[in-house]
This record gives C-alpha cells, sequence and structure tokens, in this order.
C-alpha cells in the first residue's frame, strides 16, 4: 500500500457555494477525503496534514513558511509522495517557490487546484487528484510539478514545470506555460513525458539506451 501525504491550504478545491458566495469549507474537505478513501482503500493510505485554510488570493510569501513547516515536520521515509491541495489565484507562485525549496526531494511533490468546488460538475478538482495519485502510484517520476486540466484538454491533466507556470486566465481559469511544450501528461492509458529531469537540467524524451539510463540513475533511485 502506498502513502501520500497529503496537505489543504484551502482554495477552491476545498470550498463550496452558498447563495452565490464561494468560500473555504470544512464539509468540503470532509466530503473529498470520503470519496477519496473509499476510492483507494485498498492501495493507498492518506496521511493528512492541515496546514492551511483560505482562499489562495488572500496568501501571501510568509504563508509559505508554515506550509514548509508543517511538511517537515510530518515527512516521512515511508512515504511515497506528497500532494499539496492550493488554490488556483496564486497556486503558480507557491508550486514555483516548493520546486525550489524541495529540488533534493526524491519522491513525487504533486500540487494541484481546481477551478471549481469538487461537488460542481464543472469541476476539473477530481480528475487533478486523481492523476496525481496514478502518478505516484506509478512511480514515474520523482520532483516537484503541478498538475491540472484545462477545459480543453478532454480528460487529459497537464503536467507542468512550476518554473514555466504563468497565472491562471481570468476568463478560463486555464493555466499556460511559458515553455511551448509542457512537461508532460496524463492520459487515459499512459503517461506521457515530453521532457525528463536529470541532474544537469532537463532533456527531451527520446527514450531509452543513454538517456534511459540517466532517468534510473538520477530520477527514480
Amino acid at each position: 500500500m502506498k502513502r501520500i501525504l497529503l496537505v489543504f491550504t484551502g482554495g477552491t478545491f476545498s470550498s463550496s457555494t452558498d447563495k452565490n458566495v464561494m468560500d473555504v469549507s470544512t464539509s468540503a474537505n470532509e466530503q473529498f477525503l470520503n470519496i477519496i478513501n473509499k476510492k483507494y482503500r485498498d492501495e493507498v493510505e492518506f496521511v493528512v496534514i492541515n496546514s492551511l485554510f483560505m482562499l489562495s488570493e488572500n496568501m501571501y510569501p510568509e504563508v509559505w513558511s508554515k506550509i514548509t513547516a508543517d511538511i517537515n515536520q510530518n515527512i516521512q521515509s515511508t512515504h511515497d509522495g506528497i500532494i499539496l491541495i492550493h488554490g488556483s489565484d496564486t497556486v503558480a507562485y507557491t508550486a514555483n517557490f516548493l520546486s525550489y525549496y524541495y529540488k533534493s526531494l526524491k519522491i513525487p511533490f504533486l500540487v494541484t487546484a481546481a477551478n471549481a468546488p469538487i461537488d460542481e460538475d464543472h469541476s476539473n478538482g477530481l480528475n487533478n487528484f486523481f492523476a496525481c495519485v496514478r502518478m505516484i502510484i506509478e512511480k514515474s517520476i520523482v520532483g516537484t510539478y503541478f498538475i491540472y486540466q484545462n477545459h480543453g484538454n478532454k480528460g487529459d491533466v497537464i503536467i507542468y514545470e512550476p518554473s514555466e507556470l504563468l497565472e491562471a486566465s481570468i476568463y478560463t481559469d486555464d493555466f499556460i506555460s511559458t515553455n511551448e511544450e509542457t512537461f508532460g501528461v496524463v492520459l487515459k492509458d499512459e503517461i506521457v513525458y515530453h521532457r525528463v529531469k536529470v541532474a544537469c537540467g532537463y532533456v527531451d524524451n527520446f527514450g531509452g539506451g543513454f538517456w534511459e539510463k540517466m532517468v534510473n540513475t538520477f530520477c527514480l533511485s
């Protein structure tokens, strides 16, 4: 069974809407935990940290210290990965910070968000989270990434390199990368990486041979 450190910070993912007003809600987190514990009952143990409880537009850099302190106090060698739930408004900044702070981490650290509360039909929150869990179960990569399904992706969930991530569009809630080609994508039947991360940076994912040895040596060991 996999062990995943699940870090809540608030945001739309942890929100509900009442009379057209959206705000963070403890019941939203409870509903979400019921869903994932039922779905992954025989596969994953989630170790939950309630680090913050706020909409991300109200975040400021000082709260990053609270997030990292909570993670550092709870992370164990038995954890197979970390998933951090964040609001979409400022996640680009937090994910970038975390990618540098945890640059030596040898497990997946996956940051994700939602375009709407998870109980709304058009929400991508659960799809984003399920993609994160799948990446950890398959142990296909290490390092920090942002995982998100844009509305035009037809079920595909994009893997973003945080240092290339731009803010979400205020009109569509979609994210884009400064790099024309994103780091990878989680498809229905496979996870495709357009690049691989090695000790000296990034290389195109040619597959096999020398590059496969590099990945095995520096990324997955």
